[in-house]
């Protein structure tokens, strides 16, 4: 099994823990005949499967699973954004849970309107108020995207590549399940059995100018007070563009507000594209956000602090 020390991730997604290192151990990733695993995880996975279709699953394609290296719990993603819990020994289901949220809109209610979060954690997580508006006034989703479906695999590395581990990331003893989905990080309680903390890594919402002349957008080509970067986001999903963001967050954990319980730190650094008439290419910072998460029965909770602290 292979272990991925934390300071291995400071240099990846900035995630670090300045009392302590936490070591995440990766899950078994499944790469059919070439899935590398002991005997007993190869004994185990069709037990899985078997428990999980027994039990009236239709999770699709299973993506890793693990036992986290202890007891007869084994849990496994599947790539509809499902993660399922069995104990093979007994034949039986332990649990299955849906990653994302559920939808608050119902089909009669055609004047509702899905909050933003729709599909990731909910009203916790915490992103910069320009995207969230794009996204949300253009009625485009920001779901939990998958890692074979995802087109920034290469932003996030060899972290996508093994998008299942573990560790002790709330310093309570007991290992939480920790996946990256696509660009976003999130860590889920077998004890709640619910995401307790997620976050959009990489905000990538910007493709060149000229690009999106090129794949068809009628936009001028010599306005030199367009931008250098237009939206990637809405170019994908409406056929238009505005200005292009950027953004990027990184994670510290440690007990910062002295309760003895590891909190998380968030540090979220947000840009724009410069217009074409800047001698300066590329992009220009907008803010430095720092958020501040505490453990409240289990579950990452956002605090007041003054971000400038």
């Amino acid at each position: 099994m292979n272990n991925s020390v934390i300071t291995f991730f400071i240099v990846l997604i900035g995630f670090s823990s300045s009392a302590n290192s936490i070591i995440l151990s990766e899950a078994i990733i499944s790469r059919g005949k070439d899935t590398i695993r002991s005997n007993v995880a190869k004994a185990v996975s069709p037990i899985i499967t078997s428990i999980v279709n027994a039990n009236g699953g239709k999770p699709g394609l299973g993506l890793a699973y693990t036992n986290m290296n202890a007891g007869d719990a084994w849990y496994r993603l599947y790539d509809n954004m499902q993660l399922f819990s069995v104990n093979p020994a007994s034949h039986s289901l332990i649990g299955a849970w849906y990653l994302e949220t559920a939808p608050i809109c119902t089909e009669s209610d055609v004047d509702c309107h899905e909050p933003w979060w729709y599909g990731r954690w909910g009203d916790q997580e915490v992103l910069e108020i320009e995207f969230i508006e794009r996204v949300y006034n253009h009625d485009i989703s920001l779901r939990f995207d998958m890692p074979q479906k995802n087109k920034l695999a290469e932003c996030l590395g060899c972290l996508t590549q093994t998008p299942m581990r573990y560790g002790d990331m709330t310093g309570d003893g007991a290992p939480e399940i920790v996946l990256f989905l696509g660009d976003s990080m999130v860590i889920f309680s077998t004890k709640l059995h619910k995401v307790i903390f997620s976050t959009l890594l990489d905000l990538d919402d910007a493709m060149p100018w000229q690009d999106q002349i090129d794949a068809g957008l009628i936009l001028d080509p010599n306005d030199k007070a367009s931008p250098q970067y237009g939206s990637k986001v809405l170019y994908e999903n409406v056929n238009s563009t505005s200005i292009g963001y950027r953004g990027y967050a990184k994670i510290y954990l440690d007990d910062f507000n002295n309760d003895t319980r590891r909190d998380i730190v968030m540090w979220r650094k947000f840009y724009q594209s410069r217009l074409k008439n800047d001698a300066t290419p590329g992009f220009e910072k907008v803010r430095d956000t720092w958020v501040h998460y505490s453990l409240d029965g289990g579950e990452y909770k956002l605090q007041a602090t003054d971000s400038a602290t």
